[in-house]
């Protein structure tokens, strides 16, 4: 399950530049989206038919910084 400071970064091919955005699960949906068992790309939407993720307001983009990103995921 994503952390409360987990973010999702997103790259699109069809997004004018920059091309990404961060996102985050809206709280109310965690337990919707943890009890998932669809596999692929697919949408989550709230019960009013919104998205169930919103942009982080809180992320700052910083040009030419290096980053390390690790894979927690269980192999």
């Amino acid at each position: 399950m994503q952390l409360n400071e987990a973010i999702a970064i997103v790259y699109s091919p069809i997004v004018a530049l920059p091309g990404y955005k961060a996102f985050r699960i809206k709280d109310k949906e965690k337990s919707a989206i943890s009890k998932c068992k669809a596999s692929g790309f697919h949408k989550h939407l709230c019960l009013d038919g919104t998205p169930a993720y919103e942009e982080c307001q809180h992320v700052n983009y910083v040009q030419n910084q290096q980053i390390k990103v690790m894979d927690l995921r269980k192999r």
